[in-house]
């Protein structure tokens, strides 16, 4: 599930086609069983946690991606919120830090590699 299929659309339908596409993946990820999933951006993140019903309060997606509480575990599974590797989500993941841009994004997949 990415919202990146979907780049220009207006906001509102992004969220209308993610919220249509979320019972397709629960279907999805009870048939596959996975133990990991990486969220690449937030509006994902955000629908993939409904999905498998758990509601989170993301706040701040890069606050919320260096968080305690990133990875979210449902029923095994640990769902991790990560900003997208594509040139804005690059830009966004660094916005406000010290870091250059490929910086925090290296330290979160380092992040993941740990927790496996």
């Amino acid at each position: 599930m990415t919202d990146g299929l979907c780049p220009f659309l207006e906001w509102r339908k992004q969220q209308s086609w993610l919220r249509e596409c979320e019972p397709f993946f629960r279907r999805l990820v009870d048939i596959v069983v996975p133990e990991i999933i990486i969220c690449l951006g937030r509006n994902v993140f955000v629908s993939v946690t409904r999905s498998m019903g758990k509601k989170v309060r993301v706040g701040r997606y890069n606050d919320f991606i260096e968080s305690g509480e990133n990875p979210v575990q449902v029923n095994g599974c640990m769902i991790f919120a990560e900003a997208h590797c594509g040139y804005f989500g690059t830009i966004n993941r660094a916005r406000g830090s010290e870091r250059n841009g490929l910086e925090p994004q290296i330290e979160d997949w380092t992040r993941i590699k740990q927790a496996l």
